[in-house]
């Protein structure tokens, strides 16, 4: 009793001070749980309330139409600390069109301004009502580029920096040591006169004989000059619009497609030296836009015979100097052409045109003379044939001269002659064995190119030995049969690609020590991309005019960034068409050159396939 009554004792034994405070107790607990499922129940009632409003929710998102744009109408009421019930009554009145978001992303422009620019005003219209997007006019605001201006007359260097920086933005010229190629090449263009209201100029007059006549357009007076001169063929009609576009060697596939700055009308009567003049003028422009944040390499074209008269004017006017880093890595080496242009400055020959001319040296009506032997199509597909198993229609297909422009049948025809076993059949004639033999020396020259171009496996430093193998090559097959072997300007041509080949090596390992090259950058092969986008644009139904080469912006499409492509070994049916589109995405490799190992090789094939021939020079 002294310390008060055990918790645990029977209740009959408590006093009444006791009785009442354990009903006091009692009713306080009573009291906390009553309390505690009150609640629990709101508790409960409210997340029902909050999963009836996320199943709200859901329901309204997949009911929702495009025009809703969902995304943005929760976006914008997250970011105001909104309910999910809030948010579904916000769905809701997107559905029913009375509320829209007005928040845009970059895509979201970008849409607006490609649905307005394929399709014109109506078609953004169209895409602001149905699909959500930006209006016209918000689109217009939004967007300040312009398409490139189209040279009238003959292009200034004015015109062209002013097209730079419109393609090529000072504020994108961030690394002082990138490489830049400029490559120029002809799209065919319909013959038609436009009005240019960005300069008030009619476009489609050829740049040859376009100062003849005042193309600004004032009033109807000029165009009827115009029409006057036309009749009396004073002035012509562009039959071809010279493209000029500028393009990085990059590994950023974002970076290395082609950016035309120059657009000018052609009637093709502009002699080598004026075209001189026009390349001197784009090569101005470019090194006054780049100043000191980048650096010109070479400058790219195809085969075609007057502009390559022009090259030779710019970039083969001088020795490579002593001075210059590169010397000491290419004057060493034997045999090697080390003329270049200011600021060592050399040209390039497109690599698939190369490819395709080699082709069309085999399907000619003349015979071929290779190191002693001479060659028909007709025992050519023979070979084919016997050392492949082909199908005569195969054979037939391979060695048709009707499509000479097709890169992948070049690519199949040439690794079908570097496929042919070494050695003719025991039973074979000598006329048919030494055909073989001329075939087989013929197959490795091929091989090796091939190798250099479409085996993404090859190091740098393998593609430029082969390089090195192939020149050596032709320069001792040529010296034997001069043009019974290949013509002189395609020999010219093919040596052009490998010099600049090495000379871009040497530059960027002198500038760019831990840089990286891809050989296939060089050449012409983006600009052609660029040509296939526009005449996909405009329809294949018609060619394109020179206003709407100018505001086009085929660019934006970077294409793959990879294709499976397979090595090129095998039979001409293991070739894919993927063939044509390699690009620096697909290589891995390091950086080296080899021009002695690459000699070593030619001498190599040499004395396996014939008598001795030494590159030696005289």
């Amino acid at each position: 009793m002294r310390n008060g009554i055990h918790e645990n004792t029977p209740h009959r034994y408590l006093p009444f001070a006791s009785l009442g405070e354990l009903l006091q107790r009692k009713n306080t607990q009573i009291d906390r749980l009553r309390f505690e499922n009150l609640n629990m129940t709101r508790t409960l009632l409210s997340r029902a309330r909050t999963i009836d409003g996320h199943k709200r929710f859901v329901r309204a998102v997949a009911s929702s139409d495009v025009h809703s744009r969902v995304h943005k109408v929760v976006s914008v009421a997250r970011s105001n600390s909104m309910s999910v019930h809030a948010i579904v009554a916000r769905i809701d009145q997107a559905n029913a069109r009375v509320y829209s978001s007005r928040t845009y992303d970059e895509i979201d422009y970008q849409r607006a301004y490609l649905l307005w620019k394929l399709g014109g005003q109506r078609a953004a219209d169209l895409g602001s009502c149905a699909l959500g997007l930006p209006s016209l006019s918000a689109t217009r605001r939004k967007f300040t580029s312009s398409p490139i201006i189209a040279s009238a007359t003959f292009p200034t260097v004015e015109e062209m920096v002013e097209n730079l920086k419109i393609v090529l933005p000072p504020s994108s010229l961030v690394d002082l040591t990138a490489a830049y190629v400029i490559e120029v090449d002809e799209l065919k263009t319909e013959k038609c006169f436009r009005w240019d209201p960005c300069t008030n100029l009619i476009l489609g007059v050829c740049r040859e004989h376009g100062h003849l006549c005042s193309l600004e357009f004032p009033s109807v007076d000029e165009v009827r000059v115009l029409g006057e001169l036309l009749c009396a063929k004073e002035v012509h009609a562009a039959t071809e619009a010279t493209v000029i576009a500028i393009s990085c060697l990059s590994d950023d596939h974002n970076e290395y497609c082609a950016l035309p700055f120059v657009i000018s009308g052609t009637c093709k009567a502009e002699d080598a030296e004026a075209h001189a003049v026009l390349l001197d003028r784009a090569v101005e422009a470019v090194r006054r836009h780049l100043s000191s944040r980048g650096r010109l390499f070479c400058i790219a074209s195809d085969g075609e015979a007057r502009r390559g008269k022009a090259l030779g004017q710019l970039t083969m006017s001088r020795e490579l100097d002593i001075a210059s880093p590169i010397y000491q890595l290419l004057h060493p080496l034997p045999l090697f052409n080390c003329l270049v242009g200011t600021d060592d400055l050399t040209c390039d020959k497109d690599w698939k045109h190369i490819l395709k001319r080699f082709r069309n040296t085999l399907v000619r009506t003349a015979p071929l003379r290779v190191h002693g032997g001479t060659l028909t199509r007709p025992l050519i597909k023979r070979h084919l044939m016997d050392g492949l198993n082909l199908k005569s229609y195969t054979a037939d297909s391979l060695l048709s001269p009707n499509d000479p422009q097709d890169v992948v049948l070049a690519f199949r025809l040439l690794n079908s002659i570097a496929s042919l076993p070494l050695v003719a059949p025991s039973d074979s004639t000598p006329i048919y064995q030494r055909a073989r033999r001329s075939l087989a020396l013929l197959g490795r020259l091929y091989s090796r190119l091939l190798r250099c171009y479409t085996d993404i496996s090859s190091s740098l430093r393998e593609q430029l030995e082969q390089l090195s193998a192939v020149s050596h090559l032709l320069l001792v097959l040529y010296r034997e049969d001069k043009g019974g072997f290949i013509p002189a300007i395609l020999y010219l041509d093919a040596q052009i690609m490998i010099k600049n080949a090495y000379m871009c090596t040497a530059k960027i390992k002198v500038e760019r020590p831990d840089g990286r090259l891809w050989i296939i950058q060089l050449g012409t092969d983006s600009l052609e991309t660029v040509f296939g986008i526009v005449c996909t644009m405009i329809g294949s139904d018609s060619n394109v005019d020179q206003l709407q080469l100018s505001n086009r912006h085929p660019e934006w499409d970077r294409g793959p960034r990879r294709l499976a492509v397979p090595c090129l070994q095998g039979r001409a049916d293991n070739v894919s068409s993927a063939t044509d589109h390699v690009n620096a995405a697909s290589w891995v490799g390091d950086v080296s050159t080899c021009w002695y190992r690459g000699r070593k090789l030619a001498e190599a094939d040499l004395e396996e396939f014939g008598p001795s021939a030494s590159t030696t020079p005289h």
